[in-house]
């Protein structure tokens, strides 16, 4: 196959192009995080949690990956109990 044959200046609009459409896909998803994470009025913030979670995890685990995601929740989740654990402590 052969492909066809693009310009120097041609090459450098096309990449410009992908960046400034990543940069946006990357700014639209943190929109829709924040708001999916903003806080609710308390009554209806437990009926919001799980929903919030796994959609939190369906964004999470394709960009940073199962591995790597279920380390960060690992060492978050270790980080938490210390703190809670300290906080226990000092009363």
């Amino acid at each position: 196959m052969s492909r066809p044959v693009i310009g120097h200046a041609e090459r450098k609009r096309l990449m410009l192009a992908r960046a400034e459409l990543e940069r946006r896909q990357i700014r639209l998803a943190g929109s829709e995080m924040r708001a999916l994470l903003a806080p609710v009025a308390s009554g209806r913030r437990t009926s919001h949690a799980r929903p919030r979670a796994s959609a939190l995890l369906a964004v999470a685990v394709p960009l940073l990956g199962a591995t790597r995601l279920g380390r960060l929740l690992r060492i978050a989740s270790i980080g938490l109990g210390a703190l809670r654990l300290a906080r226990s402590l000092k009363r």
